[in-house]
């Protein structure tokens, strides 16, 4: 089965910025791994980025996390209540 086959591999492959496709595929990051990356911060290259830095340190769960609040914290979309 390869790395973007089925749901995740599909979510990946749809939402992860190019360099964690390129580190999946290299078999420096795991899938789940790659995926936690994408499901934090969809389509933010940044945070994504960031995350594939700490992905050797954090567990999946970790990741995701992170990243999301990355993503929340850093984006340059429209911030509210400003």
């Amino acid at each position: 089965m390869g790395v973007f086959d089925g749901k995740d591999g599909d979510f990946i492959r749809n939402n992860a910025a190019e360099n964690v496709r390129i580190e999946l595929l290299a078999g420096n990051i795991s899938k789940r791994k790659a995926y936690a990356i994408a499901k934090g911060a969809p389509n933010n290259e940044n945070a994504q980025n960031v995350g594939l830095v700490k992905a050797k340190s954090m567990s999946a769960d970790e990741l995701q996390t992170f990243v999301s609040i990355l993503d929340k914290r850093f984006s340059p979309k429209e911030k509210t209540g400003l």
